[in-house]
């Protein structure tokens, strides 16, 4: 019991930090060599931001991409991250869990990709930002599937998407988590 006394106030001590942006190393943040995009499942993100603020502090990330945040569609409030500003998000209408979204540092200018009409609750999840790096053009995109999602239709759309932004003359990031079970020797699969 002792320890949980003594982990606790660390903890605080930490967050107040955190919320006050002397925690976070601005130089790093500001160094395009250092361009790092970090990818968490969270699977739930209210519930855990004071620990993934913690956590995502270690890296700097210019870009975070998030899967599973679990954030219902009528929520106006999604959670705040220190110097990050939410870039886009999409969140579940009927079912539970799931989601995407990409929070990007408040210094780098991005535009929102319309992601919507490729969406369909757990087979295919995904928003993309446009952003550029040393006169690079880059489309980020984040992607959830469940592991019960129709793999076919997955890779069906996720095609269309890659091939209706191929005239947008830019480099494509694509990270989440796909379940795609590689261990498993099935058709689909191989496909």
């Amino acid at each position: 019991m002792g320890t949980d006394t003594i982990a606790t106030p660390r903890v605080h001590t930490k967050l107040n930090s955190l919320n006050s942006n002397k925690f976070f190393d601005r130089s790093i943040l500001e160094n395009e060599s250092n361009f790092i995009i970090y990818h968490q499942n969270i699977r739930g993100l209210k519930c855990k931001i004071n620990e993934f603020i913690i956590s995502v502090t270690e890296f700097m990330p210019r870009v975070i991409c998030i899967t599973e945040h679990h954030i219902h569609d009528y929520d106006l409030n999604p959670p705040y991250i220190p110097m990050y500003k939410l870039g886009t998000i999409y969140s579940r209408s009927t079912s539970k869990g799931g989601g995407v979204c990409i929070y990007i540092c408040e210094d780098i200018i991005f535009s929102k990709i319309d992601m919507q009409c490729y969406c369909r609750e757990k087979e295919l999840e995904i928003v993309a930002i446009k952003f550029k790096l040393n006169k690079t053009s880059f489309i980020l995109y984040c992607v959830y599937r469940a592991p019960t999602g129709d793999l076919e239709y997955f890779f069906e759309q996720l095609d269309n998407i890659l091939n209706a932004h191929l005239h947008l003359k830019s480099e494509f990031i694509l990270c989440g988590d796909l379940n795609i079970n590689y261990s498993a020797s099935d058709y689909k699969k191989t496909n």
